[in-house]
């Protein structure tokens, strides 16, 4: 942004500090000194001057405006709610709390379509655990109470390296299962077999 729009950076650089000063005073160098000591309190000049121009860009056009989606996207996975969402966007920060919701929901969708299409052609595991999900509601009524949720969430490991599974490994696997409860292996076997993976 500095190098393709010079001057209007130069302008919110310059803009918190004003050089109109009483002249008798100056002679003091009173304003001289406080001014000197703003810019030094001034610590973050580029990240204020980015934020300036970000809400300038959205008074033109939100399509424009990626600072501002990439902050409601972050802002939607740290759990700000909608009343939060609402306030950051009437000042120009975020978009919406609706835009933030479709966007997660399409990136969750993508996702979960590529997990199915790798579960297609690479070896898979899955583990999974229940969950306890806190619903938080800004304006609570009588039907309309904070509660907690229960799910269950799921975790799918993919090893893209491995080799592709043979067609008929679920059969395979079965019998071998099946042959197994039939006759259990003794303790040697089970030493051997052990032995026999070390070496």
């Amino acid at each position: 942004m500095k190098v393709n729009a010079p001057v209007l950076w130069n302008i919110l650089n310059e803009a918190p500090f004003t050089s109109t000063v009483n002249t008798e005073d100056n002679k003091k160098g009173v304003y001289t000194s406080l001014i000197a000591l703003l810019k030094e309190l001034y610590a973050y000049p580029y990240q204020v001057i980015l934020m300036s121009m970000s809400i300038l860009c959205c008074r033109r056009s939100h399509h424009s405006n990626l600072l501002a989606k990439i902050l409601a996207v972050y802002l939607k996975f740290c759990g700000v709610s909608a009343k939060g969402f609402d306030t950051l966007h009437m000042l120009g920060l975020v978009m919406s709390h609706k835009w933030a919701c479709d966007v997660v929901s399409r990136m969750s969708q993508q996702a979960m379509d590529e997990v199915l299409r790798k579960m297609d052609e690479f070896p898979w595991i899955i583990s999974y655990d229940n969950v306890n999900i806190p619903f938080r509601v800004f304006s609570q009524c009588v039907d309309n109470q904070s509660q907690l949720g229960h799910g269950t969430a799921a975790m799918v490991y993919i090893q893209r390296s491995a080799a592709p599974l043979l067609e008929g490994i679920n059969q395979l696997l079965k019998e071998q299962r099946a042959k197994g409860v039939k006759k259990l292996l003794t303790a040697i076997e089970i030493m051997n077999l052990e032995a026999k993976s070390h070496a």
